[in-house]
C-alpha cells in the first residue's frame, strides 16, 4: 500500500465564477435571461451549497 498526499488547492473567486457560467451555458440556461427571483433563489442555493462544503471539510 502506497501513502499519497493530497493537496488541495485554493480556487480564486474570479475563476469559480467563471466555471458557474460556463456551466449554465453548457445547461442551456442564459443567466441574462433569468429574472431577479431566479437568480436570487440560485444566490441563495450556491451560498448554501458553499457553507455545506465548507462544513464538510471542517469535519474532515
Amino acid at each position: 500500500m502506497v501513502k499519497r498526499k493530497v493537496v488541495l488547492k485554493p480556487v480564486p473567486p474570479d475563476v469559480s465564477a467563471l466555471k458557474l457560467l460556463k456551466e449554465f451555458e453548457n445547461e442551456g440556461e442564459n443567466v441574462k435571461n433569468l429574472s431577479d427571483e431566479e437568480l436570487e433563489k440560485e444566490k441563495f442555493r450556491l451560498i448554501k451549497l458553499l457553507e455545506e462544503s465548507q462544513n464538510e471539510n471542517l469535519q474532515m
